[in-house]
């Protein structure tokens, strides 16, 4: 019974086991095959109690109870991902870690959910015990690499990207790695235009946005990129342009570029950017109280600066 078994063989084999089982209750190798092919078929919930008799029968030869419930439990998981019931997967594969804390694909799934769920201490912690279990997995080392990039440590999550022989195929992390050769740019234009190369500053930054035409979580980047070199009306068309196409992927530049946008004279545009952030339901509790925190001095001073005007008008 090897992988090569087409699927009707497969039902044909599971259906002869489970006749001799019927007959023989407690035949070790029709236990132990039938286990085996349940697994396979990641059929965990069936392939339990299965094992619990060949665990009486053969002990040898039987499943960790620990690993096949963790196993149960991540697949239900995947279930409620597909489903975008992250809490529910979350909470699945926190059992799923009680079961068997070794099982490293139950630390692997959960670190993504955590991410997905922007719990990221706690994505943190898992990939951490992850890295323990499995310190040259390459999925290990692509979810450290999630983990950095959330973290904002682009450098080093590209660093372990790039480490990776032979290099990942999966579309989802070469994008992730186009993203963070993307992101490692705009510090260095940036700090041309500290020291006074702001025209080469420019050039890099006007390069970059035809780069990432079409993508809202780059524009939104680079948004932040103008205004903090001063262009506010550049960043201003950039990020609603962004906000537009991806409000979900603009979240972190939108915080962000709310708190460079107080001491600009755009009052309507920085309340349009807190009142989408008030209303965002995924932000985290510590992304809620920065926003909450800047809306309260934003209005502050947005009040006193039309204060102000009214004074000079008068």
């Amino acid at each position: 019974m090897g992988p090569d078994l087409t699927r009707a063989g497969r039902t044909r084999s599971l259906e002869y086991l489970r006749e001799v089982l019927a007959s023989v209750p407690d035949e070790m190798s029709a236990l132990r095959s039938l286990a085996g092919l349940l697994v396979q078929q990641r059929r965990f919930e069936e392939a339990i109690p299965v094992n619990e008799r060949l665990a009486r029968v053969a002990p040898q030869y039987a499943y960790r109870a620990g690993w096949l419930r963790a196993e149960m439990l991540r697949t239900e998981a995947a279930k409620s991902r597909q489903a975008h019931e992250f809490a529910r997967a979350r909470q699945q594969l926190g059992e799923a870690r009680e079961a068997d804390p070794s099982d490293v694909w139950v630390l692997h799934d959960l670190t993504n959910v955590l991410l997905q769920l922007n719990a990221l201490p706690e994505a943190q912690s898992a990939v951490a015990a992850l890295l323990r279990f499995a310190p040259e997995l390459p999925e290990a080392r692509v979810a450290q690499a999630r983990v950095l990039a959330a973290a904002h440590q682009d450098i080093q999550a590209l660093a372990i990207l790039r480490s990776l022989s032979p290099p990942p195929r999966d579309p989802a992390v070469l994008a992730l790695r186009r993203r963070l050769e993307f992101q490692v740019r705009i510090p260095p234009a940036l700090k041309l235009a500290i020291t006074g190369r702001r025209d080469e500053a420019v050039r890099e930054l006007e390069a970059m946005e035809a780069e990432a035409k079409g993508q809202p979580e780059l524009v939104a980047q680079l948004a932040v990129a103008w205004s903090k070199i001063g262009d506010r009306a550049k960043a201003s068309a950039l990020m609603r342009d962004a906000m537009a196409r991806g409000p979900a992927a603009t979240r972190a530049a939108r915080l962000e570029l709310a708190s460079t946008l107080l001491d600009s004279d755009d009052d309507a545009f920085l309340g349009e950017i807190l009142r989408g952030l008030d209303q965002d339901p995924s932000l985290t509790p510590a992304e809620r109280c920065c926003c909450g925190s800047t809306c309260s001095i934003s209005s502050r001073a947005i009040t006193m600066r039309r204060n102000s005007r009214c004074r000079c008008i008068s």
